[in-house]
């Protein structure tokens, strides 16, 4: 490859790269998620590396430059709006008492219903007042 090629290629690369990340952080901002694999898509469209690392870099850019705010949490992309609304709120079962079989029962820690344990599952949401709650691993294990 002569010179002129040489030049050639690396400003069509640098164009390929500038027009992938665009339409990458254009994705990024329109989604709340954005899986891996909808970035390496779009790195092979513009003939570009698309392993895992190459957009893990591209999105990590993003990020960084300001074009998109959220997060790369390993796998995906969350979008800052996303992780906002998605919290969800666990009260901590403390109440509870032993019935007269010997049985342990929890109550709910908003409403003080008697919340049935079909398993040990160690969180779960009232059926009647409908929050959220998490039961210590050891009070599960207690039982």
């Amino acid at each position: 490859m002569g010179s002129s090629q040489l030049i050639i290629h690396t400003l069509y690369e640098a164009k390929m790269r500038e027009s992938a990340g665009v339409e990458i952080a254009n994705l990024l901002r329109a989604r709340d998620r954005v899986q891996m694999s909808e970035v390496c898509a779009i790195l092979t469209r513009y003939q570009l590396a698309n392993a895992f690392e190459d957009g893990q870099r591209f999105i990590e850019y993003s990020i960084s430059s300001g074009q998109v705010q959220g997060v790369f949490n390993g796998k995906e992309y969350v979008s800052k709006l996303a992780m906002q609304s998605e919290s969800v709120r666990y009260d901590i079962v403390a109440k509870f008492e032993m019935s007269e079989n010997g049985a342990i029962v929890f109550k709910c820690p908003t409403c003080g219903a008697s919340l049935p344990l079909t398993s040990k599952e160690a969180a779960g949401k009232c059926q009647y007042c409908g929050s959220s709650y998490a039961i210590p691993r050891k009070l599960l294990d207690a039982i």
